[in-house]
């Protein structure tokens, strides 16, 4: 074993050497603002996703190759761009893949999702293996420009803006599988389990996606349980494994510094020590003077109330005054067109006639305000009609059965008529076959 494995590694040296010397002529451009586009692109078409789906062993190797260009500083090689076409929309690949290469391509995807993690993960290892690398410079200048030593003509990422670049990504990927799990399509769902089960070690690390993926399997599971067992079953699966990875999942917040939204104030600057004692003076007499306003406010409104409650008392006592002088003038009104004063007599016999027309009167509203309360309560109404919709459905109900019961013995009293007649009849036809012979014997 010992032997074995320095002959691997002298072969590992060996194959290393070759690759620093040939990795200047890999990807020869004439400018380096095509390494973004077609330097890429023909690399992810010729050789990464073909390679990637070939093999088990394949994918892994295609996975880790991507890493040795980037360690090995080739140049005209965009390590951030790489990761980013093969993380923002893998809808169309994994429709197009079938179930085997599906398996192999979510292998591919776990080796890439570990190394983006890795340099998530720790400061330090992005500091050795990312800051300062080809892979991960964004701006250039020209050539003409540059001066011997001087590192002053490029920009790379830092960690927490690549911190933020890995957010994009796992938001990309769950879009995408998610497009893959809403659609009706066989391939598409079953594909997308397929890598989601691959991916399974890597892949959700944030726990709102890892909601949102949730949401959507049990809807493929409520869905497919009755049409497409194999769906269901590789379903279920993956919302198990999904359930036991929850402990490694983190917030959104603690996976990337989240950028403030333009409405957010920005944090004032801390003002020194010195200055602490007289700003907490100020504070002190701001509060009193807030203190001397709510007071000052609050008389002010229960002042408001006292005069309110005021004039509406005295508008209710103008209004009593009111209704007082039309009640003289109406009993003047009504002496007026009695005539002349009547003598004691007939002021005494008139007395209880009044009364009685003061009880009519009071019987009349009392009449009122009973026809008022009924007014008032359509509710009653409304059930006082249904008891009577139903006494009357009741009542035909009734009808309906004395009919049908009248009909029947109709019918049971024709029956018995029918069945009387035709017996009578059969006798007769009896009695009359019986009867020729006798009369053709006498007529000999």
């Amino acid at each position: 074993m010992q032997d074995e494995e320095k002959r691997h590694k002298e072969h590992v040296e060996r194959v290393m050497v070759r690759l620093r010397a040939e990795k200047d002529q890999w990807f020869l451009s004439r400018s380096a603002k095509t390494a973004k586009n077609e330097t890429i692109t023909q690399f992810l078409q010729f050789c990464l996703f073909p390679r990637s789906i070939f093999t088990a062993s394949d994918a892994s190797y295609a996975a880790k190759f991507v890493t040795i260009i980037h360690l090995l500083k080739t140049p005209n090689f965009s390590t951030l761009i790489c990761f980013d076409r093969t993380f923002c929309d893998i809808t169309y690949t994994v429709t197009a893949c079938t179930e085997n290469e599906a398996s192999r391509y979510g292998r591919f995807l776990c080796s890439m999702l570990e190394t983006a993690r890795r340099w998530h993960k720790d400061k330090d290892v992005f500091e050795a293996e990312c800051s300062g690398f080809p892979g991960f410079i964004t701006k250039f200048k020209a050539a003409g420009t540059e001066e011997p030593g001087d590192r002053s003509h490029t920009d790379t990422v830092d960690f927490e803006n690549y911190r933020h670049v890995c957010h994009k990504w796992h938001y990309k990927i769950a879009k995408a599988l998610v497009v893959c799990l809403e659609s009706k399509d066989y391939v598409q769902i079953r594909n997308a389990l397929i890598i989601l089960n691959e991916v399974i070690t890597q892949y959700p690390l944030i726990s709102n996606l890892a909601s949102v993926l949730e949401k959507r399997i049990e809807k493929v599971c409520e869905e497919e349980k009755e049409k497409r067992k194999d769906l269901y079953i590789k379903a279920r699966s993956y919302q198990g494994k999904l359930s036991l990875c929850r402990t490694r999942m983190v917030r959104e917040q603690d996976f990337h510094i989240m950028k403030r939204s333009k409405a957010d104030p920005e944090p004032e600057p801390e003002k020194p020590k010195e200055d602490k004692p007289k700003d907490d003076k100020e504070k002190e007499k701001e509060k009193e003077k807030e203190k001397e306003k709510d007071r000052r406010s609050e008389g002010r409104e229960s002042r408001e109330r006292k005069s309110d409650s005021r004039e509406r008392t005295s508008k209710s006592k103008d209004r009593s005054s009111e209704g007082r002088e039309r009640g003289s003038a109406s009993r003047e009104r009504g002496s007026e067109s009695m005539g002349p004063p009547a003598s004691k007599n007939s002021r005494k016999s008139a007395d209880p006639g009044d009364r009685g027309s003061e009880d009519r009167d009071f019987k009349r509203k009392r009449d009122s305000g009973k026809e008022k309360e009924k007014e008032k309560s359509p509710v009653l109404d409304r059930l006082e009609k249904k008891e009577k919709l139903k006494k009357e459905k009741e009542k035909e109900k009734a009808r309906k059965e004395k009919e049908e019961k009248e009909a029947a013995s109709k019918k049971d009293r024709k029956r018995d008529r029918d069945s009387a007649s035709s017996e009578t009849d059969k006798k007769r036809r009896k009695d009359d076959e019986g009867g020729e012979p006798s009369k053709r014997k006498s007529r000999r």
